[in-house]
């Protein structure tokens, strides 16, 4: 039977008996001030709604076409219309005992806020949940406030998009059977045979058969459900949280390596020659970086390449592509209006017809919260863009234990499994790719150092600005340096020009030239070599006191360098300490 609560009003100090008011309970009681809350938060989130029909009226108020359309509020009709209809629990009602939840009181506050994202998407201003909602809510005895709060800051953009993992975790420790109404969720037989499974066993036998449960857990490739079978399994086993996360990582290491075998064994194995969806600069079925500064052409040279994956096409006048593959582009870095705009101009510069582009789809978001989702997805096709790397991750790019994640969940999979092929675009930090010598110019892209170590090839992409750049035409070029090559594809640096025309709503793109990339210790041993041919047999202390001044070199670099130039047999020493060019 529900509870009733009789409130004794005002909650205030009598003026003449001098004693307080209290919420009491069925019997009663006074409730502990510590409850309060609680209690106010029950009453604010427990609501029968009346059918919410939002009309589209011309308005000052900021409505949903002004600002968020990634998420289709239809999609989650049935949940909220559920929600708008039915009483929620409260704290005293959670169904699984078996897990403590701390900060109770505001059980339901992750589906109001929800609900007043999903009101405003589905096109409701302000004035019509004052006009539609209020009354209601004055008439059932619950504050509006609450509600109205939420709403405004989705109005002012301090939250956009529902938050899928927010409910998912809300249904799980109190609503199970809503999760069929949260849209695009796989496995919920799966999920709920296993949670069934872990409740049922003992804590000896569970303790047994800990590793079964967990790979099943790796394989739902669910971070919230992850995180509650986690507890789950904490709790009825009494193995700490963080022992079963330390064991969970063993598994999926264990699941990543093979076991030893003799070269004998692999010489006989046939090898499959390496296939190219654009020869020889984008290999099919592997895992390629495109790294630059912000802003320097990262993203526009990932369209092109794509824009260009067309059979025959000659992406550059040099580089053929074999195929015409299909193409899921996720771009979390622009909105659709910019892509759209950039996809134009260079759909233009490049030549290509619009029944040419079918094959390539936009997609502006990801859910974190569901990678098996978003692999499901990303499955049917040939090639996925990511735009740009750290929009893709659940936590910071610095944090190996995050990127590696989304490696093993997302990127692998799609590879290993399924043989796609993705480009990922990611930035540099601070610094230029040209100041890098050439053991360290892996170090230059940003966020944890074994990014770089899970890709195949990587390119850096140098644009040179243009200083006689016009108001509608912009012409400059960009240097695409392949920063690592795995493979040891017959891949040469190159440099292309970019013509952007406003008046003609096209960006062409043109081949100029390959390069040698010349590094910063390369510069230096040059500098250290024109310097000898320009004096006669200078001293050892004359060169470095040449390189200091003028390069800032230390004594110990230079004396490096030297040796490696005796080495190369391009200086010799007539005498000691003495230098003279190898004729």
């Amino acid at each position: 039977m529900k509870k009733e609560y009789l409130v004794k009003l005002p909650l205030a100090l009598h003026l003449t008996t001098n004693k307080k008011s209290f919420f009491l309970n069925e019997k009663f009681e006074a409730i502990a001030v510590n409850n309060v809350e609680k209690l106010l938060d029950y009453h604010i989130n427990n609501i029968d709604i009346i059918n919410l029909t939002p009309e589209f009226k011309d308005s000052t108020d900021y409505k949903i076409g002004d600002a968020i359309q990634e998420e289709d509020p239809e999609a989650y009709k049935d949940f909220f219309h559920y929600v708008l209809h039915n009483e929620l629990p409260s704290a005293e009602q959670i169904e699984n005992k078996n897990i403590k939840y701390e900060n109770i009181a505001g059980v339901n506050d992750n589906i109001l806020k929800n609900l007043a994202i999903y009101l405003f998407k589905s096109g409701l201003t302000e004035k019509d949940i004052e006009l539609q909602l209020k009354a209601h809510y004055e008439e059932k005895g619950w504050p509006f406030a609450q509600l109205k709060g939420w709403f405004k800051k989705v109005v002012n953009r301090d939250i956009t998009e529902i938050n899928k993992g927010e409910l998912i975790e809300w249904c799980l420790m109190y609503k199970k059977e809503l999760l069929a109404k949260i849209p695009e969720i796989s496995g919920l037989d799966e999920i709920s045979k296993l949670e069934r499974e872990i409740i049922r066993l003992t804590e000896d036998k569970l303790r047994r058969q800990l590793s079964k449960f967990l790979k099943r857990i790796i394989d739902l490739r669910n971070e919230v459900f992850e995180r509650y079978f986690f507890g789950l399994l904490a709790v009825k086993t009494k193995i700490s949280k963080i022992e079963i996360e330390r064991i969970t990582n063993n598994l999926i290491a264990l699941e990543d390596s093979k076991p030893p075998v003799a070269f004998s064994e692999l010489m006989n194995k046939e090898l499959s020659p390496i296939e190219y969806i654009i020869y020889p600069i984008i290999p099919k079925n592997k895992l390629i970086l495109i790294g630059g500064k912000p802003g320097k052409f990262k993203s526009m040279f990932a369209l092109a390449l794509s824009l260009s994956m067309q059979k025959d096409y000659m992406f550059l006048d040099v580089f053929k592509s074999l195929e015409s593959p299909k193409i899921l582009y996720y771009d979390l870095e622009n909105d659709e209006i910019t892509t759209l705009w950039r996809a134009k101009y260079l759909k233009n510069g490049l030549k290509i017809s619009d029944d040419k582009l079918k094959n390539i789809h936009l997609v502006n978001k990801f859910d974190k919260n569901n990678i098996n989702k978003e692999i499901e997805l990303a499955k049917n096709y040939d090639v996925i863009i990511l735009d740009s790397y750290r929009r893709f991750l659940k936590g910071e790019e610095n944090t190996s234990e995050v990127t590696d994640k989304f490696f093993s969940s997302f990127l692998k999979p799609l590879k290993d499994k399924y043989k796609k092929t993705l480009i990922i675009i990611h930035h540099f930090k601070k610094g230029n790719l040209e100041e890098f010598d050439d053991d360290m110019v892996i170090d230059i892209f940003r966020g944890s150092s074994d990014i770089p170590a899970q890709f195949d090839l990587i390119y850096g992409i140098i644009k040179h600005e243009d200083d006689d750049e016009k108001e509608d035409n912009l012409n400059f070029d960009i240097s695409v340096m392949k920063v690592k090559n795995r493979l040891g594809l017959p891949i040469k640096n190159f440099v292309f020009n970019v013509n952007k025309n406003d008046a003609t709503q096209s960006t062409e793109i043109r081949f100029k030239k390959t390069f040698k990339f010349s590094s910063p210790k390369d510069n230096h041993k040059q500098k250290i070599i024109d310097f000898i041919a320009l004096k006669t047999n200078p001293t050892r202390d004359e060169i470095f006191e040449n390189c200091k001044n003028k390069y800032n070199l230390s004594l110990r670099t230079v004396a490096r360098y030297l040796k490696e130039l005796l080495e190369e047999n391009k200086i010799i020493q007539p005498e000691y300490s003495k230098y003279s060019l190898q004729l």
